[in-house]
């Protein structure tokens, strides 16, 4: 018989909608995000548990404007009457339909200034890797903190 070893992203949504580290810490990055409460926000992802732990978590830190979609070609309709509004745009890499890296290719289409955070669950391999050479796009693994996520959008 075969063995294998099944890997999923763990989310615990204390670890979500708290920051692991010291109050001034925490202090700092609230006070980071208020400077940036303007920022509109696109994310898309197919599980609908994570895409609303995110979206609750950015609001608690002050981002008014986080728009959720659990299907890539929803969000592209959304991104093409709002693509200059938008100011970061946060892809689950493997989904249903159409995955991560087919979203970004069809979202540059739209907008090929547009920031990016790419992230999964999954090992990513080095031709994948070679994509996130481009300085608007950020890979974040899952499952991150919300430092993470943080500074993954501010900077």
């Amino acid at each position: 018989g075969s063995n294998f070893k099944v890997f999923l992203p763990v989310i615990n949504k204390k670890n979500i909608n708290g920051i692991k580290s010291s109050k001034e810490k925490n202090v700092l990055v609230i006070n980071q995000i208020k400077k940036n409460k303007n920022y509109k926000i696109l994310i898309v992802d197919d599980e609908e548990d994570i895409l609303d732990s995110i979206k609750e978590l950015l609001e608690e830190y002050g981002y008014d404007e986080v728009y959720g979609f659990l299907n890539g070609f929803d969000a592209l309709d959304f991104y093409r009457e709002n693509k200059f509004s938008i100011n970061v745009i946060i892809i689950d890499m493997l989904m249903p339909e159409i995955g991560g890296i087919e979203l970004l290719e069809e979202f540059k289409k739209i907008n090929a200034i547009a920031k990016f955070i790419i992230s999964s669950g999954y090992i990513v391999d080095e031709t994948i890797k070679q994509k996130f050479k481009d300085d608007s796009l950020i890979f974040l693994q899952k499952p991150y903190n919300s430092t993470a996520l943080i500074s993954a959008i501010e900077s």
